[in-house]
């Protein structure tokens, strides 16, 4: 009986031991944005992430004027991972806006944004919860890849909207 029991903690020890280190996604389902404007024109530019529990993710570039969507200028999409506060991205399909096409620097729907042919690109950083999961701090390693997460800009905070 008791060689039964230190089997069960054996087995009960290497389960756990063996499972992902992944820190609970719940709070991350969701959108989230950050906003920027541009004062001469009154044009915002909406940083958005919308995350899923099951660790996939979208990202997207919104215009706004006045409240109203103008369009959009980037999108993105792939799975995530959460340990602790280490966070990687895994990008999987990219677009973005033709300026030549479209100078005003957006497009009225997504499917007219051109899609980039790429390889799944993964980008890494740190992601803090703060507000208990009301807002979030995403802090890329820097990279100057176009379209790529953070184009060396620091620490980004971002507000829950759903």
């Amino acid at each position: 009986m008791k060689r039964n029991f230190y089997f069960l903690v054996f087995a009960v020890f290497l389960i756990t031991s063996c499972k992902d280190d992944e820190a609970p996604r719940s709070f991350l389902n969701g959108t989230y944005e950050r906003t920027g404007i541009i004062s001469e024109t009154g044009i915002y530019y909406v940083l958005q992430y919308i995350f899923t529990v099951d660790g996939t993710f979208e990202r997207i570039t919104l215009v706004r004027q006045d409240g109203l969507l103008l369009g959009y200028n980037y999108y993105a999409k792939g799975t995530f991972k959460l340990r602790g506060e280490e966070f990687t991205l895994l990008h999987v399909q990219m677009a973005g806006l033709n300026y030549e096409d479209y100078p005003e620097g957006y497009v009225e729907s997504l499917d007219l944004l051109e899609d980039y042919s790429i390889e799944p690109m993964e980008s890494k950083g740190t992601l803090r919860q703060i507000d208990r999961g009301e807002k979030i701090a995403i802090l890329m390693e820097c990279n100057d890849v176009i379209g790529y997460s953070s184009m060396c800009i620091g620490e980004q905070v971002f507000e829950k909207v759903d």
